[in-house]
């Protein structure tokens, strides 16, 4: 196997520096791996299996449903269940991601002095 193959974006999840500052290591990730599924539904609702999710980041079943919760209660992440049997789609809310991440940025920004 070549080792570029190794090295390619889909064998990386983006972990967003201020997200683990505000929310922790493990919302990060798996916020990263939704991004990244997300991606490819054109940012509306998809379904994902709770495995996929733990075999892809290494986390445990336990705390990847806690990394849900807390970014579905930050507003990032929408979970619908839905179906028969019932199935968690999830949905990535851009413009609530886009604000958590440069709502920082923007305090500072305006707490500049101005010489």
């Amino acid at each position: 196997m070549n080792i570029l193959q190794h090295l390619n974006s889909e064998g990386y999840i983006c972990c967003s520096k201020v997200v683990i500052k505000k929310l922790g290591v493990f919302e990060a990730l798996v916020l990263g791996e939704l991004c990244s599924v997300a991606q490819s539904f054109a940012y509306e609702e998809f379904h994902i299996k709770m495995e996929d999710i733990c075999g892809d980041t290494g986390m445990s079943e336990f705390q990847a449903r806690k990394a849900l919760n807390r970014l579905n209660s930050a507003g990032l992440v929408s979970v619908k269940k839905m179906g028969i049997p019932g199935r968690n789609y999830y949905k990535v809310n851009k413009d609530s991601l886009s604000e958590f991440l440069t709502e920082d940025a923007n305090v500072q920004e305006n707490n500049k002095e101005v010489f």
